[in-house]
């Protein structure tokens, strides 16, 4: 038996006579007046631990909100937790839900588990109570973001309103997104996974012996779930993580979390499989095929793991509901900075290194719109508001679109080239406006034992070391195994705001590596500004209904993205594509054997050529905007 196990076990001997009462949500003190919990059974029989929460003043039925999460509500976003206070003072039952397999709820711990037909068996649940007004909203950040996304598939009669946010491992297969819940991008495996299940794993799952009380479970899993995670088993801290190198590097991957005595869980079963796995169909993902039923307001940051995959997801359901109505209800925002960062933005925005502007957004105000004239017929101004608003860096100001994708978008390519020396910053590589006439090659050696390190970017939840954002990459533009293309400074301003996404002619004397595509934008005085990346494994090149290798001597065609980007490049800017071979530890890095990857301790080097000119077409295409002035 695991030792936490014992310990809990034991534990409840001293527990007589301990309070039966779940841990209040401290947020509402103010705002709510009463709270009713229940272990709500759901259609096979698992009980899930939901807290009513009824706002002060209540005297006649009203609408829900309900926040569903594998966390204890307090580890959520600030935007979250003030956010729900909100609600409540105007008017709204709060409702949390723990997911199955986390903190009180009874199941087995997965990742948004069964998140589609428990929302719609709790979302049932509510409506049909004597305080209910029929009508129910979800609201919440990360998970419990992604948790909504499959859920608005089945279109519960009463769901009538979704605010999805910073959702990250929502989408399986969508278009050219094969993510299987943000477990890959590109085919490569993404490392915030592997510290989330470490992490989630020892202090997010309590094991409860059998047969154990409902008081006795809340009683424990408040009280002691700290404390059990610090038992010897473990290096985990909750304030301080894994450490991070050691959790991020180890080999084989596969045993990544057992290597920092993490529990088991599904991450053992995930990390086996290849992204065309039929097993992940079984998973809670939103994937193409599935009907979208409820009005959205999707919430996003433009330097967050999910974001791309997940603007797809909007453009998905706004293109594709079966009913217009719903189609025409779908709305979405990105801010400036990382996950669940929204309200952290302030008059001089730093987002990373970058300075960004007054990024501010009146978050509180539209939101509480948006539930009420969906949940309330309050017909405001909810849906008086552009498609789609963006937080512009560059331009530093947001910017509003009526219709979505952006109409009279322009894609622009701009052509690699150069004298065969693109590596480094110190180099002579090029961007230009069309293919050179002469065919040349730029050659570097990948070794995956001096991974390119992560420098902002979309990073979310590796640790403190690895922070989201837009930062200064002259440090790793400086090592000669990152090319660099770099155009003449832009005679005017270039906008863009949309899908990007890299097109390169690749050779390797490995039968498998992996390509990366940054982009930069490069301002007057040389500091070069990352706005949007990506990563593709060579052997998925060609699709992922099976892998293939790559053949010495061979050129091949490869497609890095698309990924998202919302960047002004200034007049007088350049811009820049940084192409190398890892990305450690936002990815996975691939050690050039062409096998598993995940069993494998030791790599080989790779030496991985670009190839441009007329016959190899290498280029950035971007999705350019008519210029608008400056508000």
């Amino acid at each position: 038996m695991h030792i936490r196990q014992v310990l809990a076990a034991c534990l409840l001997l001293v527990m007589a006579g301990a309070a039966a009462a779940s841990p209040p949500v401290r947020v509402l003190e103010n705002t709510t007046e009463r709270r009713q919990n229940e272990m709500l059974p759901m259609r096979d029989g698992v009980r899930l631990w939901t807290s009513i929460h009824f706002p002060k003043g209540m005297t006649a039925k009203a609408p829900a909100i309900l926040v569903r999460t594998p966390y204890a509500f307090e580890m959520e976003s600030t935007l979250a937790q003030g956010m729900v206070a909100d609600f409540a003072a105007a008017g709204y039952i709060i409702i949390f839900q723990n997911e199955r397999g986390h903190f009180w709820s009874e199941g087995e711990t997965r990742i948004i588990a069964n998140s589609a037909e428990d929302g719609y068996d709790t979302i049932d649940w509510i409506a049909k109570q004597p305080w209910s007004n029929g009508k129910v909203g979800t609201f919440g950040c990360s998970s419990s973001g992604d948790s909504q996304v499959k859920l608005a598939s089945l279109g519960h009669p009463a769901h009538g309103a979704a605010m999805t946010m910073s959702s990250g491992s929502s989408v399986g297969v969508l278009g050219a997104f094969h993510e299987q819940g943000a477990f890959y991008r590109g085919g490569v495996p993404q490392v915030p996974w592997w510290t989330w299940y470490a992490a989630a794993g020892i202090s997010d799952y309590p094991k409860f012996p059998a047969g154990i009380s409902d008081h006795n479970r809340d009683w424990l899993a408040h009280s002691l779930r700290d404390w059990l995670a610090r038992t010897p088993e473990s290096n985990y801290n909750p304030e301080t993580g894994y450490p991070e190198d050691l959790l991020v590097s180890h080999l084989p991957s596969m045993d990544v979390v057992r290597a920092v005595n993490g529990q088991i869980t599904e991450f053992e079963k995930f990390i086996r499989r290849q992204p065309n796995d039929p097993a992940w169909k079984k998973e809670s993902f939103f994937s193409a095929g599935d009907p979208y039923g409820v009005p959205t307001l999707w919430v996003f940051q433009a330097y967050d793991i999910g974001l791309s995959p997940n603007v797809a997801a909007f453009e998905y359901a706004h293109a594709k509901a079966d009913k217009k109505d719903i189609r025409d209800s779908q709305y979405m925002l990105i801010s400036a900075k990382g996950h669940c960062s929204m309200l952290t933005e302030t008059a001089h925005t730093i987002n990373g290194e970058r300075y960004v502007g007054d990024a501010r957004y009146p978050y509180k105000k539209a939101f509480i719109e948006w539930f009420d004239h969906w949940l309330k017929d309050k017909k405001g101004k909810a849906l008086k508001k552009p498609r789609a608003e963006v937080y512009v860096s560059g331009r530093n100001q947001w910017r509003q679109f009526v219709s979505w994708p952006p109409a009279g978008a322009q894609q622009v390519s701009y052509y690699l080239d150069s004298e065969g020396r693109a590596n480094s910053r110190h180099g002579d590589g090029r961007l230009r406006a069309a293919a050179a006439a002469t065919v040349r090659q730029d050659a570097y050696e990948y070794d995956p034992r001096y991974p390119v390190p992560s420098v902002g970017g979309d990073v979310c939840c590796v640790g403190p070391k690895y922070q989201p954002g837009s930062y200064d990459q002259s440090q790793v533009e400086a090592r000669n195994d990152v090319l660099v293309y770099t155009s003449e400074p832009l005679p005017q301003a270039l906008e863009v705001v949309g899908f990007v996404e890299a097109v390169i002619f690749v050779s390797s004397d490995a039968p498998d590596t992996d390509f990366t595509a940054k982009l930069v934008d490069v301002d007057a005085e040389g500091r070069a500004y990352n706005v949007g990346d990506s990563i593709q494994r060579a052997r998925w090149r060609d699709g992922y209904d099976k892998p293939k290798m790559m053949e010495k001597g061979g050129v091949y065609e490869l497609r890095i993205g698309p990924f998202f980007a919302a960047n002004r490049f200034n007049a007088g800017h350049r811009l820049r594509l940084d192409i190398t071979s890892s990305n450690f530890p936002r990815y996975e890095r691939n050690l050039n054997t062409g096998g598993n990857n995940f069993d494998e301790t030791a790599g080989r080097t790779a030496r991985n050529v670009i190839h441009h000119g007329s016959q190899y077409p290498s280029r950035i295409i971007l999705p350019a905007l008519a210029e608008e002035p400056d508000r």
